[in-house]
């Protein structure tokens, strides 16, 4: 009986549950009455019969009483080999929707209730490693999916690519969905005792990439025998705004202010989902030449780069075609970091950060104050204080 495949389940079963979830709504609650659900009912009973979970767990897991679990198991024993292989065929042999699982549901939740929308990602994510897309000898439905199973993906995951390290998006989206769907705790420093460390292949690696001044009058020199005044404009608000490309490219006109020499805009990071000020101050070359470049590209439109509000397609393309334009002036101007062609956008947000850092005296907590959320991740990931730098500031105490 057990090897058959059960493609629905008991007639008399379902018969049973959905008199207690009716006739519970009436004196005192049913077991599969407090459950609320035949999902959940299907989940105990695969964390009772299948996982072979402690009863003690399974009562606290599921907030009933232990005679209550008992009497319901002896209620349904007649079932339990169809319901173990109707458990079996839903969830290894016809999965369904990922996102219709209850515990997926409610993560999505919780992620959209902290406004960290880009964590979203995380779902489509463990969706292909629950289904088998990454490793195909691996599949698990996330009811069951512990730090155990992920232990398990790990662990082939490794062999069967041949390297010392789960890529990171992958952990994160393990890590997240342990941690705030499962509510499984990874203390911090230990994740990588599980092959799920939190922290960046590269973290850091790229906080001293930066333009010298001499490159970046080459590559503005290059972008303007092209006439191309798009490119233009684009790096060098790019490096005064200190933002990230898409939020760039929806810069709109009416937002900026222009007052006692100084122009000044607020533009929301969609990443961060807050707003920063930035500045261009008119008293400085190029901030000044900046600002008579986007009076030109923007006259007579609602946004900067687009003649109305750009939808994420419209944005998308414009990307596209940006990018080679800005890597011939890279070129151009013998940029050496391979990250300047890696990210030809956001190596300008490295660039930006160093130029305010010079120009602030490498004042963190200023410069953080116009695009990132803490003074750290300005430090260790952007800018960097070179050694000259370093030493300049030392030897300025000195002569104190």
């Amino acid at each position: 009986m057990s090897e058959k495949i059960m493609t629905k389940l008991p007639k008399q079963f379902e018969e049973y549950v959905n008199s207690k979830l009716e006739n519970g709504k009436k004196g005192r609650k049913h077991l599969v009455n407090q459950l609320g659900s035949m999902e959940k009912v299907l989940e105990l009973l695969a964390d009772a019969w299948i996982e072979q979970l402690d009863p003690k767990a399974i009562c606290k897991k599921y907030a009933i009483g232990y005679y209550q679990f008992y009497r319901f198991l002896k209620d349904v024993e007649q079932y339990k080999e169809q319901i173990i292989a109707y458990i079996n065929y839903i969830e290894e042999v016809k999965p369904k929707n990922f996102r219709s699982y209850a515990i997926v549901q409610e993560w999505e939740a919780k992620i959209r209730r902290s406004g960290h929308l880009s964590q979203l990602n995380h779902i489509r994510t463990l969706e292909r490693i629950c289904q088998g897309k990454i490793i195909k000898s691996f599949r698990c439905s996330p009811n069951k999916f512990d730090l155990q199973k992920a232990q398990e993906f790990v662990d082939k995951y490794l062999k069967e690519y041949n390297v010392k390290k789960l890529p990171r998006h992958l952990r994160m989206a393990i890590r997240h969905f342990l941690m705030v769907a499962r509510n499984i705790n990874i203390p911090r420093g230990y994740g990588s005792l599980y092959g799920l460390s939190g922290e960046k292949d590269n973290f850091g690696i790229y906080r001293y990439v930066r333009f010298t001044d001499e490159q970046i009058e080459e590559i503005r020199e290059y972008l303007k025998n092209k006439n191309d005044l798009e490119a233009l404009t684009f790096f060098d608000w790019g490096i005064e705004s200190l933002a990230r490309a898409s939020t760039i490219a929806k810069t709109r006109m009416l937002d900026f202010q222009q007052e006692d020499g100084i122009v000044t805009i607020a533009m929301y990071e969609t990443k961060t989902d807050r707003s920063f000020q930035k500045f261009l101050l008119l008293n400085i070359p190029h901030a000044k030449e900046t600002w008579e470049e986007i009076k030109e590209l923007g006259k007579n439109r609602e946004y900067l780069f687009f003649d109305k509000k750009p939808t994420k397609s419209m944005i998308k393309k414009f990307l596209q075609k940006l990018s080679p334009r800005l890597k011939e002036a890279y070129r151009y101007a013998n940029v050496q970091h391979e990250y300047a062609y890696k990210k030809p956008f956001h190596v300008l947000r490295h660039a930006g950060a160093h130029l305010w850092l010079m120009r602030s005296n490498y004042d963190y907590g200023l410069v953080a104050e116009m695009g990132w959320e803490d003074i750290n991740t300005l430090r260790q990931v952007y800018g960097g204080m070179p050694k000259e730098i370093l030493r300049r500031k030392i030897s300025q105490i000195q002569g104190e």
